[in-house]
């Protein structure tokens, strides 16, 4: 099994050509090492680069939105034609109701 060591940090930053301190190094790796045995494996890396709360919310709303967008318009029109439908048939409902209270408002 590989780790990632304080020294591996300490390349992989000046391949970067980033100014890193060795306090730098040492705070990467208290951050993400869970058993805090000094070096990162890798399931502790695999957590860390998961996504969190706030942008776990983020990828669903992506994934949501494209499965909106695959719907084909002839669903979303017949749903349409369907709604009407029932709206339609609702107001026949009630205007039955009101000749029936009409109705029996007159006896």
């Amino acid at each position: 099994m590989s780790y990632i060591y304080q020294k591996n940090l300490e390349r992989f930053f000046n391949s970067q050509r980033r100014k890193t301190s060795e306090a730098d190094h040492l705070a990467i790796i208290r951050r993400i090492d869970l058993d805090g045995d000094s070096k990162i494996n890798k399931e502790e890396f695999l957590e860390t680069i998961k996504p969190q709360e706030p942008y776990s919310k983020m990828l669903v709303r992506q994934r949501l939105t494209k499965k909106v967008a695959r719907i084909p318009l002839k669903h979303i029109d017949d749903n349409e034609k369907s709604r009407k439908k029932v709206q339609a048939k609702s107001a026949s409902r009630l205007a039955k109701l009101k000749q029936i209270e009409d109705h029996i408002k007159v006896f």
